[in-house]
């Protein structure tokens, strides 16, 4: 959870202007699947290339979405307010869903190896 507030404080500084025609829904979708990279990516060079992956799925670029993030925030904060909160939810869903994944995964390859080693 402290990730996540520290990566949705640190998006506030990257911010700029000029949205380009994005729309809520769009922005939306974005920022939550950068927040989802980086938050299930523990090396910061990985992380790096998977949020660089969303932006090229997407056909936008890192200081595309600041502009967007940035105009938003001047002009229609409180619209910005509640699309947060309604990403902050969505990605801890998300990131909780990757982590039970990630834990029934290791519990699979714990079990398997000591099948294996009793055997």
């Amino acid at each position: 959870m402290k990730k996540i507030i520290m990566i949705l404080s640190l998006a506030l500084v990257f911010a700029c202007s000029d949205d380009g025609g994005m729309t809520d829904e769009k922005f939306i979708q974005i920022y939550q699947e950068v927040l989802v990279a980086r938050e299930s990516t523990v090396d910061r060079e990985a992380g790096t290339s998977k949020v660089n992956e969303v932006f090229e799925k997407y056909n936008i670029s890192e200081p595309e979405f600041r502009q967007m993030y940035l105009k938003m925030s001047s002009e229609k904060p409180k619209r910005l307010a509640e699309m947060l909160d309604s990403i902050r939810i969505q990605t801890e869903v998300e990131i909780h869903n990757i982590d039970s994944t990630r834990k029934a995964s290791e519990m699979e390859k714990k079990t398997d190896s000591t099948t294996k080693s009793d055997k």
